[in-house]
């Protein structure tokens, strides 16, 4: 995959340029020397939870801010979801979750989906 023509220093791109991530929207970045296909799993207030794909299957998720630039703050581990990031993806309807981390045959075991997470945590 070659970079989009706009790429920005912050390592983030999305469908609008300089404009504000959206749930679905369909993002790239650029980590671990190449660019990489996500989407925007979730959005709250100014931060968006976006999850993208490696080239050797795993997955991983970064919560951003929502504005343009749309800097990183922070990696979010697929076991220790916040329940405030799984309502939002189960209430906008996400069903582009992943959820294949490459710490997944470790002792963790399976990650499970955003609608088991949430049965599990809140009953």
């Amino acid at each position: 995959m070659s970079k989009p023509s706009a790429w920005y220093t912050n390592r983030i791109m999305g469908d609008t340029v300089g404009g504000t991530l959206t749930s679905g929207e369909q993002v790239y970045v650029e980590v671990n020397q190449g660019t990489r296909e996500g989407h925007v799993l979730a959005v709250l207030e100014d931060e968006a939870l976006i999850e993208y794909t490696m080239p050797n299957g795993t997955s991983a998720m970064w919560i951003v801010k929502r504005e343009f630039p749309y800097g990183r703050v922070r990696n979010q581990s697929y076991y220790s979801v916040p329940i405030k990031w799984l309502r939002a993806i189960v209430e906008d309807g996400m069903d582009w979750w992943e959820g294949v981390p490459q710490q997944q045959n470790q002792i963790k075991g399976p990650v499970l989906t955003p609608w088991e997470h949430l049965e599990e945590r809140t009953g």
